[in-house]
């Protein structure tokens, strides 16, 4: 019925060039509705095809790429209409494509001579776009027809910082298969490691990493810690920040108790660390201090580190007892009054009760009754 009526307006005096206030004529709007027979009625009618909104300069080529309506962009190429004509923006509709994740539309422009490099206003191509909307069939399809992934642009960012922020591990394994530099940095000193771990995907670390920092010296075990990201932390152990702390430092040190439990769990073990304790003391963040007892063995003078009465150091006390009695022996020094007259109870007890009925416990079971009983 719409093909119907366009069939008659133009008979009765109806002008298929008119634009309203915003510049869009009959053909954006009826590319807009993705209806092929409005098109194709106003391209018979004489519409013009580079006809561009007034406030960004999109013609009706771009949005049928950007939409998705391969059906529309064969009778508007067949009229004339520019594969690579940019608007204000700088955006082909090969670009609009890319940013909107059209396969078919993109393969569309491709096939008619699209410039697959051509980048916008900020020396974006459609690569960058396709990587940061993490498109990987789009971005396979740039590749296998010329795009260049080494191409940097205003911002000093290249496919492999934009994949980086998009998360898609296939994106990133297709740029580092090209060869797209894992250690360029945009503007602000940002690579693509550094991005990806600000933005917890953990799964594109080990692909990406290098230990770069940025200008502010933020580095990916920093950006991992700071924001509490356990499962990025523990894929960067033995990855060292500006300073040559790491992680777990770094979590003792920022009072990131939940990521500094998890490392400490897994087996990190923080070097120096009376510096350590130090610090946590100043903050009075006697928990965090109770987890790394448990876990770090500590010399006399680590212990003197200790307030005089360090609540929640119990908690710590089952895993000291098992890693060294004398270590224990500090630790109930430190312990406040009634707590330490529990601990002092609590083993001798033990120890007399497995001589009394002739056994003795295994040493995790030992620990576990301890713990139990100082709680």
């Amino acid at each position: 019925m719409q093909g119907t009526y366009l069939t008659l307006l133009p008979h009765r005096g109806a002008d298929v060039h008119a634009v309203d206030d915003i510049g869009r004529s009959a053909l954006l709007y009826a590319t807009f509705k993705g209806s092929l027979a409005c098109v194709e009625q106003l391209l018979a009618a004489g519409a013009s095809v580079h006809v561009a909104e007034a406030n960004d300069g999109m013609t009706a080529l771009m949005w049928a790429a950007g939409y998705g309506h391969p059906q529309l962009m064969e009778p508007l190429l067949a009229a004339g209409a520019e594969v690579d004509a940019e608007n204000f923006r700088g955006r082909t509709a090969l670009w609009n494509a890319a940013a909107y994740c059209q396969l078919e539309t993109a393969r569309l422009c491709i096939e008619n001579g699209a410039d697959v490099n051509r980048g916008d206003e900020c020396g974006s191509p459609p690569l960058m776009i396709a990587c940061r909307y993490g498109h990987a069939e789009g971005v396979n399809l740039l590749l296998e027809h010329g795009a260049d992934p080494h191409t940097v642009d205003v911002h000093g960012r290249n496919a492999l910082i934009y994949a980086a922020g998009g998360g898609s591990a296939d994106v990133v394994s297709a740029l580092r298969q090209r060869g797209a530099d894992v250690h360029q940095a945009d503007n602000n000193g940002t690579t693509a490691l550094l991005l990806a771990t600000n933005s917890g995907f953990g799964h594109l670390v080990a692909p990406l990493l290098v230990n770069k920092q940025n200008v502010n010296g933020c580095t990916a075990p920093y950006f991992a810690v700071n924001r509490g990201q356990v499962a990025v932390a523990e894929r960067l152990l033995e990855v060292r920040d500006a300073n040559g702390l790491l992680p777990v430092q770094l979590a003792l040190l920022r009072l990131r108790g939940d990521v500094a439990h998890c490392l400490l769990q897994i087996g990190q073990l923080p070097q120096a660390v009376e510096p350590v304790l130090q610090m946590l003391a100043r903050a009075n963040r006697t928990k965090l201090m109770a987890v790394v007892a448990a876990r770090v063995p500590l010399s006399p003078a680590g212990w003197q580190l200790f307030p005089p009465s360090c609540p929640g150091l119990s908690s710590a006390l089952p895993a000291v007892l098992a890693l060294s009695p004398a270590e224990a022996a500090l630790l109930v020094a430190h312990l406040p009054p009634a707590e330490r007259a529990r601990a002092r109870c609590a083993a001798p007890s033990l120890a007399r009760a497995q001589r009394e009925a002739g056994v003795e416990l295994p040493p995790a079971l030992v620990t576990t009754i301890l713990g139990a009983a100082l709680a």
